[in-house]
């Protein structure tokens, strides 16, 4: 009988204002976001809205973010006992997901996909997800594990449109990844599930308040009660306050804002949550939200960390092992040819066109005010004409 997978995951929601160009803010966030450099076999680390709309709209940039965030993560969990190799990192608009293995593991099969569910087909809700086998002392398992980002507000609306996104993403990746239900399966996001009654101002810190508004109230697990989604996922006990939505720090205001308390414009809600596998035999011993520190009073959202251990599951097909010698570039050598998904390449194409619009009217605003100005400005002639 093989030893079981120890797994560390994080889901972190940035509100478009992560870092990115600051390496010393970015050592001192990672180092609480992975609070404790234990035994773990494997780190999976999930973003969403790590940069601004309009950045996200170019893939390559926030590809490149992420690779530079992926060496903070190594220069983090890299120990003279334990070294660590970067297994992939993929991003679909403001999300990303980050994948670390031990070195001394072998991967094969590593595969990549993104699935969009945002207006038009766009990236600005969706998942981005990764796939990938390690063989460990001849001991073969097979793990899925994406970032998501679903769709946002209260309101029925709005839950069945993250009931549909789910089964959207799901029914993507079985496309594009072959099988997936027999695989260890990390699913990560801000799935934006809320309460579903209005609260306001109540103590969110108190265990029992705490328990029944989770049994009585929450979006999430009642629709993984009733089987309308996540119906072969499972998720460790809750024990902290609502991650969202906290008040963002901000100097200018007046009276002064304070961070560590909520936003009552949207009911505080678990919208930061890891799920896995419903097996038996996965055990978790760490499942919190990161401590509202100064260092995260930049976002209305509180990262969530989770420490599993994942049981190990009968390889479906045979592995094909390849030596990694990789600590944070590309792994386009492993990556395999993704099959075609349903989604028309119509639709492909629509989502494509509304992000680049999105990416260069952005771009210009940020960078080139004045020519914005002026595209609007003869645009504005030309229909009037």
């Amino acid at each position: 009988m093989s030893d079981p997978i120890r797994v560390f995951a994080s889901s972190f929601n940035c509100a478009k204002a992560f870092p990115v160009q600051d390496i010393e803010a970015q050592k001192s966030l990672i180092e609480q976001l992975i609070p404790h450099i234990s035994h773990h076999d494997v780190y999976i680390l999930g973003f969403q809205e790590l940069v601004s709309i309009w950045e996200g709209s170019f893939p390559n940039v926030c590809l490149q973010y992420l690779r530079g965030v992926s060496k903070v993560v190594l220069e983090r969990i890299n120990t003279d006992e334990s070294v660590f190799k970067c297994v992939d990192v993929n991003c679909l608009g403001g999300m990303g997901i980050m994948v670390f293995c031990r070195n001394e593991y072998e991967l094969s099969n590593v595969t990549k996909g993104n699935v969009r569910c945002g207006a038009f087909y766009s990236s600005l809700k969706g998942a981005t997800a990764t796939k990938f086998t390690i063989k460990r002392s001849g001991v073969v398992d097979t793990i899925t594990c994406l970032s998501s980002h679903l769709a946002a507000n209260e309101g029925l609306i709005n839950l069945e449109k993250r009931i549909q996104d789910y089964h959207a993403i799901m029914q993507s990746l079985r496309e594009q990844f072959g099988d997936i239900d027999s695989t260890n399966f990390i699913f990560i996001g801000d799935l934006n599930f809320r309460l579903n009654k209005r609260f306001g101002d109540i103590n969110y810190m108190d265990p029992d308040i705490i328990s029944q508004l989770l049994e009585e109230c929450d979006e999430l697990k009642d629709v993984i009660k009733t089987g309308r989604a996540f119906e072969n996922f499972k998720e460790a006990e809750i024990l902290f306050p609502p991650t969202f939505k906290y008040n963002v720090a901000d100097s200018k205001a007046v009276p002064p804002i304070d961070p560590l308390t909520y936003n009552f414009k949207r009911q505080p809600s678990w919208c930061d949550r890891i799920l896995y596998s419903n097996n038996e035999k996965a055990t978790t011993s760490l499942y919190k939200a990161i401590p509202r520190t100064p260092e995260f009073h930049f976002t209305d959202h509180q990262p969530v960390i989770l420490s599993i251990e994942l049981p190990h599951i009968e390889a479906v097909s045979d592995f094909e092992a390849e030596e990694i010698t990789d600590t944070g570039e590309e792994t386009n050598e492993l990556e395999k040819l993704l099959p075609t998904s349903s989604v028309s390449s119509l639709s492909l194409s629509c989502g494509r066109i509304v992000d680049y619009i999105m990416g260069y009217s952005g771009w210009l605003y940020c960078k080139h005010p004045r020519w914005l100005l002026v595209i609007i400005t003869l645009f504005s002639i030309y229909w009037l004409a």
